[in-house]
């Protein structure tokens, strides 16, 4: 599975993939199958005034990996952007750049539900 990694990530799907489950959205499905993912990676849905999905981000597990990113991915299932988990040091233009990409990726949404992808039907 692990060989197979680099192309979910490059094309945002596995080739001859079942579609999500009934009752779990495509952004969802994704997030808890990506980089770093496992049961205990943490979802976050982030949905729009009418309640549609807007963005979804994950943090990945750190028993699956020694740095897992925050990734973000839209409503079609695919990976958008990503920060990565490294120490910053707060206020400087490092860290700016952080908030930055988190408030442009998720702008005009809010956070609506938080689970664990072990809660996800898979």
């Amino acid at each position: 599975m692990r060989c197979l990694l680099p192309v979910v990530l490059a094309c945002g799907c596995t080739p001859g993939a079942a579609p999500p489950p009934a009752g779990v959205a495509l952004p969802i499905a994704r997030a808890c199958a990506a980089q770093c993912s496992d049961i205990y990676a943490q979802v976050t849905v982030y949905r729009d005034d009418a309640g549609a999905i807007g963005v979804v981000s994950v943090q990945g597990s750190p028993s699956n990996c020694s740095n897992p990113p925050l990734l973000f991915f839209g409503p079609d299932g695919g990976e958008r952007d990503g920060i990565t988990l490294m120490p910053v040091t707060p206020g400087s233009p490092e860290a700016k750049h952080w908030t930055d990409v988190r408030a442009t990726a998720t702008a005009g949404f809010h956070p609506a539900e938080r689970m664990l992808c072990r809660d996800v039907t898979r």
